[in-house]
């Protein structure tokens, strides 16, 4: 009986030590993310958080990151400013995340970045390319896709090449908007052959765009510039169309090519979109065959879409940057691992050795029949 209790009194602490240890290792890494699931952007954030679940849910089921499950938490924010600050607020204090990732649109995220950077906290992969987001006070911004700028400066060359000498501008009023007008200003500077002849703003959220329509039928201009989510532009599309207008217009990343598709109907065809992720659709890359495999796990015959492509994208980045972590992840360590972090994901390269943004990749795409984007 000695001798039992002696090897009791031995075992049972390993033993505790060894379920103390599983416990660790079953505690889950957790993001935190503030997107429109609700509202006339709803679609944006939506389809972001799929393509980030789609990669994580692919890593718990493979036993996690060192034993470690990825929990990402989405919160709600109908893409208004004051309900991404008490989402942030909430992630930060009640749930503890250790990093913000894939917020979506520049009002929204600019509204966070002052806290995020008082938290400590890293923020990757933010849906949106506005310059706010490359300020270096704000050294834990993590920016995976290219910037506005670069964009603009890809529509400007296209317009110019076409012989389309003047262009009108229509613009969200605000952070988002007033990034698209600034960076198609620098743009023209090396285009100078194409004159903005007028500007007019459209509210976020809204489909009041009559002003912007007036201005359109009495001003005419080659090309429309629009900056805006793909509920408003759409609007826009089909009243500037229904109007008589037959000029091209373009248009930014960020307005989601699918949606826009789907609201503007016929409206849409012709539209130059950039796009800043390899095609969801029809790339002949390893990431594209990756993510359509692993979409396809939770819905058998899933949409595939450019917004879910760049969720995927920042997913991806955020594991490869976890699994680099030796001891615990904290905040400060995944900062650190991103910190001049280099890699190809299959046919798209993220780099971060100059600096916190990782990419200036920009290719054309036009809205065809039927909704059908062509590169």
């Amino acid at each position: 009986m000695k001798s039992l209790f002696r090897n009791l009194c031995v075992a049972v602490p390993f033993l505790f030590a060894a379920l103390g240890s599983a416990r660790a290792a079953e505690t889950p890494i957790v993001l935190g993310q503030s997107a429109a699931l609700t509202g006339p952007a709803a679609m944006l954030g939506t389809e972001m958080a799929r393509g980030m679940n789609a990669y994580f849910n692919e890593i718990n089921q493979k036993g996690g990151v060192n034993g470690h499950p990825i929990k990402l938490i989405t919160l709600d924010d109908g893409y208004e400013p004051d309900r991404t600050i008490k989402n942030t607020q909430k992630l930060i204090a009640e749930d503890k995340v250790v990093a913000l990732v894939g917020y979506v649109g520049t009002p929204t995220s600019v509204a966070v970045l002052p806290m995020a950077k008082m938290a400590g906290l890293p923020f990757i992969g933010a849906y949106t390319g506005a310059d706010n987001l490359r300020d270096s006070k704000f050294d834990n911004v993590f920016n995976i896709r290219a910037s506005y700028n670069d964009e603009a400066l890809r529509i400007a060359k296209e317009i110019d090449g076409m012989g389309l000498h003047t262009m009108g501008i229509v613009y969200q009023n605000d952070a988002f908007g007033q990034a698209g007008l600034r960076a198609m200003q620098a743009a023209l500077q090396k285009h100078q052959e194409v004159k903005v002849l007028w500007t007019e703003s459209v509210e976020r959220n809204s489909i009041n765009v009559e002003a912007a329509v007036a201005k359109i039928k009495s001003q005419h201009v080659d090309s429309v510039f629009v900056v805006s989510a793909y509920k408003t532009t759409g609007e826009l599309l089909k009243k500037a169309r229904g109007a008589g207008y037959f000029g091209f217009f373009t248009t930014l990343s960020f307005v989601g090519e699918e949606p826009l598709a789907d609201e503007a109907g016929n409206a849409a065809q012709g539209v130059l979109v950039t796009a800043v992720m390899p095609s969801p659709h029809s790339e002949p890359i390893a990431l594209s065959s990756e993510y359509h495999k692993a979409l396809s796990k939770a819905v058998p015959t899933p949409a595939f879409t450019y917004a879910s492509m760049e969720g995927y994208v920042v997913a991806r980045v955020v594991v490869d940057a976890l699994k680099k972590i030796k001891g615990d992840i904290t905040p400060a360590a995944i900062d650190a691992s991103l910190r001049g972090k280099r890699a190809d994901l299959g046919g798209f390269e993220v780099d971060f050795t100059k600096s916190n943004n990782a990419s200036t990749w920009v290719e054309s795409t036009m809205i065809g029949a039927e909704g059908k984007i062509k590169r």
